[in-house]
């Protein structure tokens, strides 16, 4: 498989629909949302074993920014999680390999969800819509340094 951004509008959508009950199932459901969509990624060859500690880290990030109540933190919480979440992820394949955080500037990223909170699109699947353009996009900025043995090093993109 590869990245697919309506498997993250879709998994955003139902999240923002669902309503959920407090900052703490917020927090999850996205970050659910946004380790569904990734585990599908590939890097040539390679694949992603498991993104349980990621998943964990960006909630946790993510239920912070919630007690702000800004959608400035929130955006920050979300931009910044992206690139601690690709940061050193152990790929399985053929050989070695380990994510390189995407290349997008968090600030660039966060500015542009600021700007979807600050629109308050008028359905769920709008703000999904919005949010799942500017996530996908900085997501396939992630690449991954690969060793094959017996040939050297390559950086290889997400897909």
């Amino acid at each position: 498989m590869s990245l697919v951004k309506t498997t993250l509008a879709t998994a955003l959508k139902n999240s923002f629909e669902s309503y959920p009950a407090n900052a703490a199932a917020s927090a999850a459901d996205i970050a659910d949302a946004y380790a569904s969509y990734a585990s599908a990624a590939l890097f040539g060859a390679f694949t992603i074993p498991s993104l349980a500690p990621q998943k964990a880290a960006f909630q946790a990030a993510l239920l912070a920014s919630f007690s702000s109540m800004t959608a400035t933190a929130v955006a920050d919480a979300i931009a910044n999680g992206l690139v601690a979440f690709w940061t050193g992820v152990v790929l399985a394949g053929p050989g070695t390999g380990t994510t390189i955080p995407p290349t997008a500037p968090a600030p660039a990223t966060a500015a542009a969800i600021t700007a979807v909170f600050q629109s308050f699109p008028a359905t769920a699947q709008a703000a999904a819509d919005s949010l799942s353009t500017i996530i996908h996009a900085a997501t396939l900025t992630v690449t991954a340094t690969v060793v094959i043995p017996p040939a050297g090093p390559a950086v290889v993109p997400i897909s």
